[in-house]
């Protein structure tokens, strides 16, 4: 067989490693499950894709990616076991295959959270970020899709199970490709990137100082979204929560200036759970019901495309679906209508009350999610839907486009 181009194929060799199917793409690499002939384990293998591969700066940032993982070495960072390159010279790293997915994939079900699982969030994430900071690593892009899930059979004493995680596995970071190792001096600016949703104030500037608080503030969101359901940016949605003293703190961890966010790992979590009782009684165990807004379950069939749009005429020629006045971009949806390649974006929807809306995402699935999250990979436009079920029974659907550029 022969080696992988830069696009997903179902098949092929990377190295000595035989590809069994991708796993995912971003704006440089794509990831391959894949499996070791000689050791005859499945793991996952990262490739530069090779339109990027003549560029010095991008191959050095990808290499640099692997060594900074496997210099680092923790039970909550993913491991490298080899790194190499293809026949055609397209760079390639392999790491190990986690096979029980990420936090990301469970809060699409997810609609309690318990004190059991906020410590556990709050300490593996210290216990992750606090080992990537002593070592001068800034990770720059901690979002739930980073946070995998690793099995890790032993005992545990008296960890308890979660909804989110069970008591043999802990919480991983993966995916360095935008980690900064700041032992290493640069003359360069600094490469803007993250994932909005997620992102410090001073990671938009190239010639900000980025250090280990930025990567504070994202492990902030990612708790919030966990415990209220919605993104910090849409928190005024959170009508009330049995953590409100939590919540305060978390927004200290995300607040504006780096000075006056926690100035550690060890601080942040300790900060964290001192919000919190220290023994946790049978009632506190209990589910408690503070997410206020749809978990986001995506829907396994297709809304738009042959199908959908039958549907949509169907519904509209019987007086049940109008679809909005004024055009593309009118309506309620709140987020910007340009942007650049490889950059995440998020939407909103302001909705009359006691309606409901589902959006139509740009590959033609149904998301329930209150909000919407879109990276485009190409030039071009991009374009969705939000439809919007008034309470007199009438679909309305708002069509939305976004202009994307190269960066």
């Amino acid at each position: 067989m022969s080696d992988l181009p830069s696009v997903m194929v179902p098949t092929g060799q990377i190295g000595r490693y035989e590809v069994s199917r991708p796993l995912g793409s971003g704006s440089f690499a794509s990831v391959y499950l894949a499996t070791d002939p000689r050791l005859d384990v499945e793991v996952a293998a990262k490739v530069l894709g090779d339109l990027h591969c003549g560029d010095p700066e991008i191959r050095e940032r990808f290499i640099q990616e692997a060594r900074l993982m496997r210099r680092v070495g923790s039970q909550h960072l993913v491991s490298v076991f080899d790194i190499d390159q293809t026949t055609n010279g397209q760079p390639f790293f392999v790491m190990e295959y986690l096979q029980r997915g990420t936090i990301a994939d469970r809060l699409e079900t997810f609609d309690y959270v318990q004190m059991v699982d906020i410590r556990r969030l709050i300490n593996d994430l210290a216990d992750g970020l606090g080992v990537m900071h002593e070592q001068g690593v800034v990770h720059r892009d901690v979002k739930p899709s980073n946070l995998l899930v690793r099995h890790t059979p032993g005992s545990f004493g008296s960890r308890l199970d979660s909804e989110l995680l069970a008591a043999d596995e802990v919480l991983v970071l993966a995916d360095f490709g935008l980690a900064k190792d700041l032992s290493r001096q640069s003359t360069h600016l600094t490469v803007v990137g993250g994932t909005r949703a997620y992102m410090a104030p001073e990671q938009y500037d190239p010639a900000a100082s980025v250090d280990h608080r930025a990567d504070l503030h994202a492990a902030s969101a990612v708790l919030f979204e966990v415990v209220t359901g919605v993104l910090p940016e849409f928190s005024d949605r959170v009508k009330e929560s049995n953590f409100p003293q939590l919540l305060a703190e978390l927004w200290v961890g995300m607040s504006e200036s780096p000075e006056e966010r926690h100035d550690s790992a060890e601080h942040w979590r300790s900060a964290l759970l001192a919000t919190l009782p220290e023994v946790e009684t049978d009632d506190q165990l209990k589910p408690k019901k503070v997410r206020t807004l749809s978990s986001g379950r995506r829907s396994p069939g297709r809304l738009v495309g042959a199908v959908g749009f039958v549907l949509l005429a169907a519904l509209a020629a019987v007086g049940y679906l109008m679809v909005a006045a004024g055009g593309s971009n009118g309506g309620p949806i709140i987020g910007v209508d340009e942007a650049v390649v490889g950059q995440e974006l998020v939407y909103s929807a302001d909705v009359a009350e006691g309606s409901t809306f589902v959006w139509v995402d740009p590959a033609g699935s149904q998301i329930t999610n209150p909000y919407l999250s879109v990276t485009p990979t190409s030039p071009g436009v991009v374009s969705f839907q939000m439809i919007e079920s008034t309470a007199t029974g009438t679909d309305i659907v708002h069509p939305f486009e976004v202009s994307v550029n190269d960066r």
